[in-house]
């Protein structure tokens, strides 16, 4: 975004870029033979813009390495346009140029063994941990801020400046419990609990399939009203806070209110004219941070609810969030149950790369290992079972045969964390595979061997952006 800001400045260059939004009108399709013909020079895009017809390729740039946009995710083509960028690099002689706002445990382990050339010093890229203030509170408590921060919230306010809270959950509250029999409400079609969202009216929806009710007032097991909300979301985040502060006005910055990224940029341009006092924001805000010259203060309600998804590289992507969060925030307040959890001050540490290397190795992770996720469904439970040992014995029988015991990793067939989205029932192999540089292409090619033996209905991903 930054980049297509400033070069879209550059009155003299405009005839020479090229933004690819749509791939399908006419006027793309005649963009295409002028950058074939070598007319257009630069070319802004996603991940399928590598896939343009260049007659020629002097520099890639690939912006922020860590984005999860750059791997596909639900399309039937599965690529990494990392992967992708490194291939036509290779093929075209050409120069590639990675950006980051903090290096990933790959980048960081090929700066060490001089594979990649750093144009910062690493140490400009080291979380400033004096920015942070780490906080106590108690989740157990409907303050949802403890008093510190309010106070530093209404000092900040009452200096004219903005509040960005940093609450990546949806919605109202991630659950609704009834207090007297413990009922969940769930999805019929998927093992997931529904998120309670609270607009001009109240709904139950599923974040899975898009099941969708009227909230109920009453728990259908017991017939009791003490139903409570579990969790916190943007929603009740911004209840909280318009209970607690007089005159408060407040915007929410996530996918639930901003549909496409026309509507991002409107929002982000009321936080730069700043239109409102505090903005809520998720993941999605992220992206729009290196167009901001200084936050006043940020705050993170709860560290722990990072901490939701059971993947290897949990602490990697906190780290991500804390560091660009740091490059641009005056300071930090970082809730926590346990404001001691040494976990949480190893992130400031340069050490934190070394400790996860080591881990990394020994388990076979990546960098060290590929990691090949093998996704068995069904819509009779029994079915699921049959069929995933079925491909489990496959797997393991061959696995043996062509790989040595410390070259790979085989779990056994586990339910993900929603084991049950639209009706279907699902289960999970995980295969990690010891990648040595020198053999990649043979091992790549037994691998692939193995993998076309097991039946069709299996979903296979490689690298998969998480693991449940």
């Amino acid at each position: 975004i930054k980049l297509e800001f400033y070069f879209n400045n550059l009155i003299e260059w405009q005839k020479e870029i090229f933004i690819l939004k749509n791939k399908n009108n006419k006027k793309t399709i005649k963009n295409f033979e002028s950058i074939n013909n070598n007319e257009i020079k630069i070319i802004f895009g996603k991940r399928s813009s590598l896939f343009i017809p260049f007659s020629s390729l002097g520099l890639i740039i690939l912006v922020d390495e860590s984005n999860i946009g750059h791997k596909t995710i639900e399309t039937k083509i599965h690529y990494d346009a990392k992967k992708v960028s490194f291939a036509l690099q290779k093929i075209w002689q050409s120069q590639l140029i990675i950006t980051t706002p903090t290096p990933s445990i790959e980048t960081f382990l090929n700066l060490e063994n001089k594979k990649y050339q750093s144009l910062n010093k690493f140490n400009d890229l080291l979380i400033n941990n004096s920015k942070f203030i780490i906080e106590s509170n108690s989740l157990k408590q409907e303050n949802f801020l403890n008093t510190k921060i309010l106070e530093s919230i209404k000092k900040t306010i009452d200096n004219k400046k903005t509040v960005i809270i940093f609450n990546n959950r949806r919605g109202h509250s991630p659950a609704l419990i009834c207090n007297n029999c413990g009922y969940i409400f769930r999805c019929p079609y998927c093992d997931a609990a529904l998120v309670y969202h609270k607009n001009n009216e109240k709904f139950l929806i599923c974040h899975h399939c898009g099941y969708k009710i009227i909230a109920p007032d009453i728990c259908p097991n017991c017939q009791s009203h003490l139903i409570k909300f579990i969790g916190l979301g943007n929603q009740r985040m911004t209840e909280y806070l318009k209970n607690y502060f007089s005159n408060i006005n407040i915007d929410i910055f996530d996918s639930d209110y901003l549909k496409n990224i026309k509507q991002e940029k409107e929002m982000f341009q009321k936080f730069l004219n700043r239109e409102f006092d505090v903005l809520i924001v998720t993941e999605l805000f992220l992206k729009y941070l290196d167009l901001i010259e200084k936050i006043n203060i940020t705050i993170i309600p709860s560290i722990e609810q990072l901490l939701v998804s059971p993947d290897f590289a949990t602490e990697e992507k906190i780290r991500e969030i804390l560091t660009l969060f740091s490059n641009k925030s005056q300071n930090i307040f970082v809730q926590t149950i346990n404001p001691e959890k040494k976990w949480l001050n190893e992130l400031f540490k340069k050490d934190f790369y070394f400790k996860q290397i080591k881990i990394r190795q020994k388990t076979l992770y990546p960098p060290f290992g590929q990691m090949i996720k093998i996704k068995i469904k069904s819509k009779k439970l029994d079915q699921l079972n049959k069929l995933a040992d079925y491909v489990h014995q496959i797997l393991d029988k061959n696995i043996s045969i062509l790989f040595k015991k410390d070259e790979y990793v085989l779990s056994s067939p586990i339910f993900p964390t929603v084991s049950k989205v639209k009706n279907f029932y699902f289960k999970e192999i995980y295969w990690r595979l010891k990648i040595d540089d020198d053999q990649e292409k043979d091992i790549i090619l037994k691998r692939n061997a193995i993998l076309k033996l097991l039946p069709d209905e299996v979903e296979i991903k490689i690298d998969p952006t998480n693991l449940f």
